[in-house]
């Protein structure tokens, strides 16, 4: 699976901020953080990793980087009263 088309699908899956999460890859089996959408889309387990979802990790971790951060889980679970701390964000 392409890049593009796994993130695509990951941000699709988060979209509504009801089945988006902070520190955990999953809640519930519903509710995913960025990362751990990438998994679900490219392995179908958030917590697996395959060579497709590190690919699209790291093009999601070379823009976080630009912002200033860490890597994705670091932007994603920015605290609340942080500018990029929400789901609108993300």
């Amino acid at each position: 699976m392409k890049t593009k088309v796994i993130l695509t699908a990951a941000k699709a899956l988060i979209c509504q901020p009801e089945y988006w999460c902070k520190g955990t890859f999953h809640e519930d089996g519903e509710r995913f953080c960025a990362v751990g959408a990438i998994n679900t889309i490219a392995n179908g387990k958030s917590t697996a990793e395959t060579n497709a979802s590190l690919y699209a990790w790291r093009a999601l971790e070379k823009q976080t980087k630009k912002l200033g951060y860490a890597g994705p889980a670091q932007y994603n679970d920015s605290p609340p009263n942080h500018p990029r701390g929400h789901h609108g964000t993300v």
